[in-house]
């Protein structure tokens, strides 16, 4: 019963997104891709220079 529920409610009440906002959550992760592979080169530069010392 409440799978039913679950369901009739996703159906009746979601709507599906605007291509507007699809765009702006494409890009957004796009820049938090970007931003965690400088973060993992700034990690790996740092532990080099961490094993010259």
């Amino acid at each position: 019963m409440l799978v039913i529920r679950g369901i009739l409610q996703y159906y009746l009440f979601t709507s599906k997104p605007n291509d507007r906002y699809l765009l702006v959550a494409i890009e957004a992760m796009k820049a938090l891709e970007e931003y965690e592979s400088n973060i993992e080169k700034t990690e790996s530069v740092m532990k080099n220079l961490m094993n010259l010392v």
